[in-house]
């Protein structure tokens, strides 16, 4: 048996002696009872998810922020045989952002075309555009 002045708060005793020295010197520890315990209801832990999702979008871009984003990105790639990026250039036809609704991840479509179907880069550029 331990010494009951050498007994932790956090030791867990393990004999009826040890109990019993736990007991004296942090007194005796009680458990709330189960009917106190309060589990939340369906409603409010729905509250709560649309709290967290109302703060998750709140620190994402909107929409035309994202396509913004990704424009600026575009601009970043060059044609591999002309000094313009391909935004520039006019090879990006379109650009549509949006958030899905399941994920809350941001979602972009690019109509893109190539300066050449024989350009030895366009793949290179392709992955680029999709890497963004």
């Amino acid at each position: 048996m331990k010494d009951p002045n050498d007994i932790k708060i956090d030791d867990i005793p393990t004999t009826a002696e040890e109990m019993k020295a736990y007991e004296e010197k942090f007194g005796k520890q009680e458990e709330a009872p189960k009917s106190e315990v309060k589990k939340p209801t369906e409603a409010e832990i729905r509250e709560r998810m649309d709290e967290t999702k109302r703060a998750f979008l709140d620190k994402t871009p909107s929409d035309e922020e994202m396509k913004e984003m990704v424009i600026e990105e575009l601009r970043k790639i060059y044609d591999p045989e002309l000094p313009v990026n391909i935004y520039d250039l006019g090879l990006i036809y379109n650009v549509k952002c949006w958030t899905d609704e399941v994920t809350l991840l941001k979602r972009c479509e690019i109509t893109m075309t190539l300066t050449s179907a024989t350009c030895s880069m366009s793949d290179v550029i392709v992955d680029l555009v999709k890497s963004i």
